[in-house]
C-alpha cells in the first residue's frame, strides 16, 4: 500500500491486479488446456519417432505450460 500511495502522491493511478491459484469456475477450461498438452506431447513424441525433428519442436511447443512456479500445481 505505501508504493500506491506514493503513486497517486505523484498523479500515477496505479492499476493493481491479482492472480492467485487456479479458480473452481476455470477448472473445465484447465483441465481441456492440459489434455491439450499432453496431445501434444504424444504427437511430439510420435514425431521424434519418426525422426521428424522439426514438426516435433512445433508439437513440443503446444505442449509447454507456463505458469510461475508458486502456481504449479503439487
Amino acid at each position: 500500500m505505501e508504493r500506491i500511495r506514493m503513486l497517486r502522491h505523484f498523479g500515477i493511478e496505479p492499476y493493481v491486479v491479482f492472480d492467485g491459484g487456479p479458480l473452481p469456475s476455470k477448472r473445465g477450461t484447465e483441465d481441456e488446456r492440459a489434455k491439450k498438452r499432453a496431445e501434444a506431447l504424444a504427437q511430439a513424441t510420435a514425431c521424434v519417432a519418426e525422426g521428424n525433428a522439426s514438426l516435433a519442436r512445433d508439437w513440443y511447443l503446444k505442449a509447454v505450460e507456463c505458469v510461475p512456479d508458486r502456481l504449479r500445481a503439487s
